[in-house]
């Protein structure tokens, strides 16, 4: 195979990590002065992107895609993504702590986005009566 079809397929939508970044500055920037609060699926909208494909970005190493980077620029794919998501998920966060507002949708959000559980601890008991008995 020659260096010219080596690496085959889609090209990336952002040739570096800093012109994605640019687009994400605009979108947040555009939610704080209108007063909304930023989405994943809309980031990934507007970065013209689904969402599958925005989180396959913070996943790129561990997917092994976007072969067309060097390891450096993957990580730093990365780190945009997973620095954009936490802006997000620390926005939503301070909503629900700090507004009287409605949170269940928050919360779905939360967990299908960034990973957060319910938790419920459980005690096992294990009570082991013996008992003997005589001839």
């Amino acid at each position: 195979m020659s260096k010219a079809t080596k690496f085959v397929g889609r090209p990336r939508k952002y040739e570096t990590p800093e012109e994605m970044q640019e687009v994400i500055t605009q979108y947040f920037n555009e939610c704080a002065e209108e007063g909304i609060y930023p989405t994943v699926s809309m980031l990934a909208y507007r970065l013209n992107m689904s969402r599958k494909e925005l989180l396959d970005y913070e996943k790129c190493i561990e997917l092994d895609t976007l072969k067309n980077c060097s390891l450096d620029m993957k990580r730093e794919f990365s780190n945009t993504v997973k620095r954009s998501k936490q802006y997000i998920e620390a926005m939503y966060e301070n909503k629900m702590v700090n507004t009287n507002t409605n949170v269940v949708g928050m919360i779905f959000c939360m967990k299908n986005n960034f990973n957060w559980v319910d938790k419920t601890e459980q005690v096992v008991e294990n009570k082991t009566i013996s008992v003997e008995l005589e001839d």
